[in-house]
């Protein structure tokens, strides 16, 4: 996927602009996620977006083009915008 917020190669880091992939940092997103949930911690897209010092948006794309996370609750809200794994 194209963005501002991500490189040409999906899997690595752009060596031209630094960015990471959009499905390299979806699973970082992914290991994170996962590791709130299992610790009792919100992982909402707000959490996850101040963890990782970036836009809200930037993790709701990554979630969204993950393969095996989604977004659940309502879009207007990151607070309340959690992220979900299949298989759960």
């Amino acid at each position: 996927m194209q963005s501002e917020y991500f490189g040409h190669d999906d899997d690595a880091w752009d060596q031209n602009t630094g960015k990471p992939g959009i499905q390299l940092f979806a699973n970082a997103v992914q290991v994170w996620a996962f590791s709130n949930a299992n610790a009792g911690q919100p992982s909402n897209v707000a959490a996850a977006a101040s963890a990782f010092a970036v836009e809200p948006l930037m993790i709701k794309l990554a979630v969204e083009a993950h393969y095996w996370m989604y977004l659940s609750g309502p879009d207007d809200d990151f607070t309340k915008l959690q992220i979900e794994h299949e298989g759960e």
